[in-house]
């Protein structure tokens, strides 16, 4: 009699794959099984994405599992600091600089959302430098889920501009937060200065590596026409290496890539730099970032910390879109669009589970029922802010129909 294939049995089996073939079934996976959830579950692309992720990962199928995702890793990494770098693209810096309410604004709501993130944390017993540096990982917005749904819906307005900008302060100030907590969280008594700084040092040296590689990008640009074949070519190979040389010099790498990005278009007087996001290689860039997410995912997480991890959400999705409520009128919107602003800005980056995992090392307190509570509320997010982004752009207006 043939032996029956029981559920446990399935997870024991394992697919021989190579990179290539590995990444050719992230991608096809992904893609057939993504559109067959958009279709059935009419979600938006990347939650659908994220949760065929997670239907062929460890948590169900067992197709692909995270040592194929090392094995990619190369790429995921790719396809990541391309989105953050188009992100960059997308910044107006002399816009940003006449509009100092905006900055203004970017920093009272990264104020009250670390606020009443912190706050919640130590409501549930957390002590209060492992609450500080919580809420700083959890400042941190998705760019990708907001640039894949401005795209879907060719949004464009006050909001979609707004949220993008504010998306890259978010960002950065998370960056700096997160290196303050790192800080004060490795400093000990009679050591010198520098060690103390080095969590500093690794954000401000990315800023300049970001900087210096976006006005190498844009000199490069001037001296081709603004439709040479060869920008695109560009425009990667300074990504690929802005990666390379952060990754090398132990530097925050996705605060290189976005300053590279606002760097290359302020410096870019001409316009000469092609648009980044060329199709269909953009879309190939968020179809592996999304479903690689879904993969990495720890669902058991969630059976452990589903309430604080609602809590955490709770307190983060309040402070944000009360804040930004509130600074409506600060923004020259009305108060639907300040709400909507405020609903935007709801992913959570997965930034933060980087960040996450270098506090841990440093700070083994964060581990435990802290840690597992942050993956789960990214885990939650990964899969229902989407929509809210969606509903957001479409509340605003600026969806086109």
């Amino acid at each position: 009699m043939p032996a029956t294939l029981t559920p446990a049995a399935w997870h024991t089996l394992s697919l021989p794959l190579n990179p290539l073939l590995g990444l050719g079934g992230v991608l096809l996976g992904g893609l057939l099984g993504g559109h067959w959830l958009m279709r059935i579950l009419r979600v938006p692309p990347a939650t659908a994405y994220v949760l065929m992720g997670l239907l062929l990962g460890p948590a169900a199928l067992n197709l692909l599992d995270r040592d194929m995702l090392a094995d990619v890793q190369l790429f995921i990494d790719l396809a990541a600091g391309m989105i953050v770098f188009q992100l960059g693209r997308r910044i107006d810096v002399r816009w940003l600089l006449r509009e100092k309410r905006l900055l203004a604004s970017s920093l009272l709501e990264a104020l009250c959302t670390g606020a009443a993130v912190a706050g919640m944390l130590l409501w549930l017993g957390v002590n209060p430098l492992a609450a500080a540096l919580a809420a700083s990982i959890a400042l941190a917005t998705s760019p990708a889920v907001l640039l894949m749904a401005v795209r879907d819906l060719r949004a464009e307005g006050q909001v979609t501009e707004r949220a993008l900008h504010l998306t890259a302060l978010n960002n950065v100030l998370a960056s700096l937060a997160f290196a303050v907590c790192l800080t004060v969280l490795e400093r000990v008594p009679g050591d010198g200065a520098l060690p103390w700084l080095e969590p500093l040092a690794q954000v401000l040296g990315a800023g300049a590596l970001g900087v210096a590689a976006g006005a190498l990008m844009a000199w490069l640009g001037q001296r081709l026409s603004a439709g040479d074949s060869r920008q695109w070519p560009l425009l990667f190979a300074v990504v690929v290496l802005t990666l390379g040389l952060a990754q090398l010099w132990t530097l925050a790498p996705w605060v290189a890539l976005l300053a590279c990005g606002v760097a290359a278009r302020a410096l870019d007087r001409r316009e000469s730099l092609a648009e980044p996001d060329v199709q269909p290689l953009g879309t190939v860039f968020y179809l592996l970032l999304f479903v690689s997410l879904g993969v990495s995912l720890p669902p058991q997480a969630l059976g452990q910390a589903w309430l604080p991890a609602l809590a955490l959400i709770g307190a983060r999705c309040a402070g944000r879109l009360l804040c930004l409520t509130a600074l409506a009128r600060l923004n020259a919107l009305s108060w639907r669009k300040g709400a909507a602003l405020g609903l935007a800005m709801q992913p959570m980056s997965g930034l933060a589970l980087l960040l996450a995992d270098q506090a841990r090392l440093v700070y083994p307190a964060l581990g435990g029922p802290l840690l597992t509570t942050l993956l789960s509320a990214w885990l939650l997010l990964a899969v229902l802010a989407p929509l809210g982004v969606q509903l957001a752009l479409r509340l605003s207006g600026d969806a086109r129909p």
